[in-house]
This record gives structure tokens, sequence and C-alpha cells, in this order.
């Protein structure tokens, strides 16, 4: 099978992703066995479209889900008939759908396609549109802060969401976005986890109606906060863990402030030091589904730098989510305010822990690039065992 997958490729902070509408894939019927069979392909296709070398490059991949019959949202049938529309920003359908004909028959399977992806998740509450999220290496995420804020964007761009405020469906439940006259997207996240069996994480004790224990690092240990975001978080605020601090950091000529080196920058030594440690935890028996790792230098209670080594990315430029793990590991440990600016290698994330506890993380979101995936062929859906990437963009 030779079909082209169309894309879009956003970033939040230089965590990227590479988004695709479910839309296209129910009305062109070279690609509907994708979203039938969606779970079991994407873990084959999304290291694919992912590498960095003969893909697309992203840290995720993301199943853009509008949902039928949602309010202010327009009416799924119309919205199908329009994919046959060669619009501004939009692909056409290819292989000569007849859509005018078939508008009911198509939307019946995506709403088939949309049950079947989104059945575990909790009732939708009028959510204009939902997800499916999976990691770089193919494994799945229910939680990513910066990914939810390029759907968002897409959402208003291309999703057909008019409205300034909405709700994405996600496996946490229901995820609020609204837009900020700064062209800022905000993203309420609800509450943290710190149940241990939620997050998960197995500690030795717990105390202080927190998760907090010693992991050991070489010869020596240190103390790590469990967070759950929908996704586990291991929270380090020990600089001593790691003594390159000083070199992963870099003074913009022109505004004086202080960042953080992209983590392909640091010295080999000091990432070699990041990445043995984070991989330490992760595999360590406290984190039985693994872990977001978080290195941390707080600068005051208002400002901190932070590392995120992502379990099935890597050193990423941003984690919004794990930026939210921070602020609340940071406030339970009394070391931080309830309103933080996370500095990441990939630029600042304001994040406001709420005395509702819910966790409110405001940032930007950029669309990057449009284009198709020359899809050859698929082993999951027994079609082959190769595929390339050829991107025309716009």
């Amino acid at each position: 099978m030779r079909a082209l997958l169309p894309f879009t490729k956003y970033h939040g902070l230089g965590n990227d992703f590479v988004l695709i509408d479910a839309r296209e894939l129910v009305s062109d019927p070279a690609l509907a066995p994708l979203l039938a069979n969606w779970i079991d392909v994407v873990r084959e296709l999304a290291p694919r479209l992912c590498d960095r070398h003969v893909g697309i490059g992203a840290d995720g991949v993301i199943l853009a889900l509008p949902i039928y019959g949602a309010s202010e949202v327009e009416p799924f049938e119309t919205q199908v008939k329009s994919r046959g529309r060669k619009a501004s920003g939009e692909f056409p359908v290819r292989h000569g759908t007849q859509m005018e004909g078939g508008a009911s028959f198509v939307a019946s399977q995506y709403r088939h396609a949309v049950v079947a992806l989104t059945s575990h998740y909790p009732a939708e509450q009028q959510c204009e549109l939902s997800w499916v999220f999976t990691n770089s290496d193919g494994s799945d995420a229910a939680m990513c802060g910066n990914g939810l804020r390029c759907l968002a964007l897409w959402a208003r761009l291309r999703g057909g969401v008019s409205q300034s405020k909405f709700s994405i469906l996600t496996a946490r439940g229901p995820v609020s976005i609204s837009f900020g006259a700064d062209r800022r997207i905000l993203v309420d996240v609800g509450e943290p986890i710190l149940a241990a069996a939620s997050i998960p994480a197995l500690p030795d004790s717990v105390a202080e109606g927190y998760i907090k224990f010693d992991i050991a690092v070489g010869e020596a240990t240190t103390r790590v906060v469990a967070i759950g975001m929908g996704n586990p978080h291991g929270v380090i605020f020990d600089t001593e863990v790691w003594t390159g601090w000083a070199s992963a950091t870099q003074r913009d000529s022109k505004s004086g402030s202080v960042e953080l080196k992209h983590p392909d920058k640091l010295d080999g030594a000091a990432k070699e030091a990041l990445t043995s440690i984070a991989l330490q935890i992760q595999n360590s028996a406290s984190f039985p589904e693994g872990v977001n790792v978080e290195f941390v230098q707080v600068v005051s209670p208002e400002l901190v730098r932070c590392y995120v080594y992502e379990r099935g990315c890597g050193f990423t430029l941003a984690c919004a989510s794990g930026a939210s793990a921070v602020v609340v590991a940071g406030v339970l440990e009394g070391l931080l305010s309830r309103e933080v600016t996370v500095q990441l290698p990939g630029g600042p994330l304001e994040i406001n822990y709420r005395d509702d506890n819910h966790i409110l993380i405001s940032g930007s979101a950029t669309e990057v690039f449009s284009g198709v995936f020359k899809l050859e062929q698929l082993t999951s859906l027994e079609i082959g065992s190769q595929s390339t990437a050829e991107a025309n963009c716009k």
C-alpha cells in the first residue's frame, strides 16, 4: 500500500509534535485502516515519524479527534464534506472519495473510531475535541502539557473550534483551554496526583502526605519527590548530585538573563552524568512504569531552572507536565511559591499552582509546517516492513 499521510508539525518551546487529523484518515480509503487499528499502528508508526534523520522529527505524535456533536462546533457531517474542498490550510480528500453521497457513512465510521479510542476516558462533558498522545518511541502517555497547547492551537487554526475557551478530553478527564490576549495559551491540567498507587510509585514509607524517597545514584543517594500529572515525575532539587549546573547556563548578550543550554550542547561529561542518573531512576523499582526525571536548580522561590529527561523521549527542550510537577514538589518541600517561572532549555513556562489545587500552565505554541508522509508499508497491517518520509512543506 502506498498512501500520503497528511500531518502538521507544532512545537511548544521546542518540545515538538507531529499532529495528525483523524478526519483525514477516515475520509481517505487508503488511510482508513490506520484509524481503525490506531493503537497497534502508532506503536510502529511513531518511531518512524519522529525519527529526526529519516522521518519528520518530533518528541511525540498527536492524533487529533474533533468530537462529533460538541457544542459550538461545526456538525461533523459538514466537516467531513469540507475535507473535499481545497480550502486555505487544508488538504483535499484524495483518491476520488465521493463525500457528498458517502458523508453519513464516513461520519459513522469516524464516530465508531472515536468511541473505540476514547472508551476508557472519563465522560466527555461537552468537550470540543479529544486526542491520543504517543511518545516518540511508540509508548503511550496520558498527559503532555506542551502537546495540549499545540493541539489547542491546531483546534483554532484547523480543527473547526472558533471560541477562545473550550475543553479537550484526555485520559485524565476534561482539560480547560483558554487563549490570552498575548497569544499565550492557558491550560488547566487539574490537580496533581500524590497517592503512590496512582502515580505510580513504590516508596518505602509515606510521610507528610506526599511521596519522597532516596534513590541510590552511583555511590551516593539523591532525594526524589514523586508527583503524578497523569504521567509520573521524579523531581530532584539536590544540585550536588550533578555539579555541572554552572557550565549548563549561558548568559543572553542582550538581556543579560541566564538561560539553560540546549541539552545537546552540554559538555560530554555533564550530559553523560545527567543521563546516567536519569536512567538509574527510571529503571529503579520505585517507579514500576518508568518516570520523567526533573533536575532542578532553585534560583529563587519564584524562579527555577530545569532539565527534563522524559520516558520514551530522553532529553527534551521543554516539558510542561514536568514543570508543573516541579512547582508542586517545590511547594510541598517549602522551596517555592505557588506562582513560578520554570526556565527550560526551550524557554520559560509560567506555572500557577492555585489555592484550589489546580495547576494552570501558561506558554506559547507554534505551527511550523505541514506536509505529507509517504507511507509505504506497515507490518502491523501485514503489508510490509518499510516506510520512508517525504515532507512536501508549505
